[in-house]
């Protein structure tokens, strides 16, 4: 376990090298989660890793944040609905699971969230929690039931790989095209799904070099990132963002006070009256200086993930005063090195009353002074830090704004202050949050 920030330095960042793999899993179960971006290592990663690049760069996210105002429209539709029936307390976990799995099915599958779906993505994420806890709490027990667990992962993905190589050999047949994340990895293939060649991507200016062009399953084991990784880190960070506005009411009105003076407000507040597709220039987001306080703070309190693992690919020293000393960390080949990422969070050293829920830590004339960045690793760091970050943040940002400006949430006597966390050692989940939501007066 590395805690010191300037050890995490040389092994997320400048020691790159040494740890560029993620940990590996206890046993390989060989299912469509070994090919992700985030399970790959050495020049399998930095040959995806490539072509992630090319998949999100500015130019794509913005051709695809319409989709993320139609579903915030959907929301708030059945929002508005609520109010108007005088029912105006929300579950967190049931609303946001709606919206973000209507978001995830609509800019990366190009499809709109059904009952399918739905069920799909609960049995797949369902499925890998557990062997997670399995293999984090129980690794003699994991060989023995090793067969178990990939009978599950098996089964579980089945819904995504049928509905993944319908859905792109359809698209081949008719030559038509989507405005989302399925047809920006269909662009980076080799051949199409009837062995014809492609020849110039989408999602580059120059043509692609051929050995960094994906095969036909590597397309569709692609888009398995987004079940699992996308939908945890928007529900962690939209819930508790949420959850924080309720209780900090003085911190709920300078966000919306700061929204309203930068890009305008959001309608009257009578419901029927206010138009639903309310959406923001996504250029104005970067001006909210205070929201991108906010967000940074939540993801300081609630991390998506405990810690980042790491294995180290080559015997290295750490920590030495020169090149030929033998001073300083040996770490030997294949160790494994784990940076407790929820703990430098709540380190009162580098965060004064860590829980304490207080954006200004963050404000520019805080944040270079006080903030040592390897202590703050929501996103990680590093080569290896997360490559939809810019995406996300912008996500999150416009889903905020849209809600911000339009409700007022508030704590209600069911509402659980602190809220309860689940026993689990690989990601953030508490019990249900219950808020109330009425119009902005």
């Amino acid at each position: 376990m590395v805690s010191d920030p300037e050890l995490i330095k040389q092994i997320l960042d400048t020691r790159f090298g040494s740890f560029a793999d993620r940990r590996p899993p206890a046993i390989d179960v060989r299912s469509s989660f070994s090919y992700i971006l985030p399970a790959l290592t050495g020049r399998d990663w930095e040959r995806m890793h490539r072509n992630y690049k090319r998949v999100f760069t500015l130019k794509n996210e913005l051709k695809i944040v319409p989709k993320i105002n139609d579903c915030c429209d959907k929301l708030i539709e059945t929002w508005n609905k609520r109010i108007t029936d005088k029912d105006n307390e929300i579950d967190i976990e049931q609303s946001l699971r709606v919206l973000i799995l209507d978001t995830m099915a609509w800019t990366v599958f190009g499809t709109r969230v059904s009952p399918e779906f739905t069920e799909g993505t609960r049995r797949l994420t369902q499925c890998l929690l557990p062997m997670y806890l399995i293999v984090t709490l129980f690794p003699k027990l994991t060989e023995k039931i090793s067969r178990a667990i990939k009978l599950c992962v098996h089964t579980h993905d089945k819904y995504f790989l049928d509905y993944l190589n319908r859905e792109i050999t359809q698209r081949d047949r008719n030559g038509s095209r989507g405005n989302d994340f399925l047809q920006l990895f269909m662009d980076l293939r080799k051949h199409n799904s009837f062995g014809e060649p492609l020849v110039q991507s989408v999602v580059d200016d120059n043509v692609i070099p051929d050995e960094d062009r994906l095969t036909e399953q590597e397309n569709v084991w692609q888009l398995f990132t987004f079940p699992f990784w996308n939908f945890r880190s928007m529900f962690t960070a939209l819930g508790f963002g949420l959850y924080e506005l309720a209780v900090n009411p003085d911190i709920q009105d300078r966000l919306r006070n700061e929204i309203n003076t930068t890009i305008g407000g959001g309608g009257d507040g009578c419901g029927d009256d206010d138009n639903a597709s309310d959406t923001i220039d996504v250029n104005s987001l970067d001006k909210l200086v205070y929201l991108e306080a906010f967000l940074l703070e939540v993801h300081r309190k609630y991390p998506v993930f405990y810690r980042l693992s790491r294995s180290v690919s080559k015997d290295t020293v750490l920590g030495s005063t020169g090149s030929t000393t033998t001073t300083g960390i040996m770490m030997p080949k294949n160790q494994i090195v784990n940076i407790p990422v929820h703990a430098l969070h709540h380190n009162s050293s580098h965060y004064p009353e860590p829980e304490l829920f207080d954006p200004d830590r963050f404000m520019p004339e805080n944040l270079s002074s006080n903030i040592n960045p390897y202590t703050y690793l929501a996103y990680g760091i590093g080569p290896r830090q997360c490559i939809a970050k810019r995406f996300s943040q912008m996500q999150l940002k416009l889903v905020l704004c849209r809600l911000i400006r339009k409700y007022e949430f508030y704590r209600l006597i069911d509402t659980t202050v602190p809220p309860v966390y689940h026993n689990n050692p690989e990601a953030v989940t508490v019990s249900p949050i219950k808020l109330g939501i009425k119009y902005v007066a």
